[in-house]
């Protein structure tokens, strides 16, 4: 009875799992989720669903399309590809990560770690001037500012008979 029981249990929640990972596979493509990867054209530079001009032309046309595109079963690499080639690749709210638009995805971390590299050679050059010339320093001022009175003084005590 135990085992029926055990293998109804895990069949039902094997069940359940794959119903679960199967709808979540089925996301339904809207006109936002593919306008958030796409330029307003008219001009804001503002990603399509947040195109801030009331009286826009272009913002209207280019969503009316993506909805098109997507009722004819297109899916979302599909649809922008057909805007790139409408409009060209500077409707894309993100450069493609191939060919010459690969530096603007690598320049800035290659920034970073050239400054992070140079501040870091820099410093250890400056502290190790400042090891260098502080014990230098002060043996100069040591030898050049001998105080006569000091001198005086040490000489006398140690001549002074109690």
């Amino acid at each position: 009875m135990k085992v029926r029981f055990t293998i109804i249990i895990v069949l039902l929640l094997s069940s359940l799992f794959i119903l679960f990972f199967l709808s979540s596979a089925q996301v339904v493509l809207t006109v936002d989720d593919v306008g958030r990867n796409l330029v307003c054209q008219c001009g804001c530079n503002s990603v399509l669903p947040s195109c801030p001009h009331i009286e826009c032309g272009v913002a209207p046309v280019m969503k009316a399309g993506i909805k098109d595109m997507i009722g004819r079963g297109m899916d979302k690499d599909q649809i922008l590809q057909a805007f790139v080639k409408k409009y060209g690749e500077q409707v894309l709210s993100s450069p493609s990560k191939t060919g010459f638009n690969l530096t603007a995805w690598i320049a800035p971390f290659a920034a970073l770690v050239v400054g992070a590299v140079a501040l870091f050679w820099t410093a250890r050059v400056w502290v190790k001037r400042s090891k260098e010339s502080q014990p230098e320093a002060q043996a100069e001022s040591a030898v050049q500012k001998e105080d006569p009175y000091k001198k005086r003084m040490e000489e006398e005590l140690r001549n002074w008979k109690a």
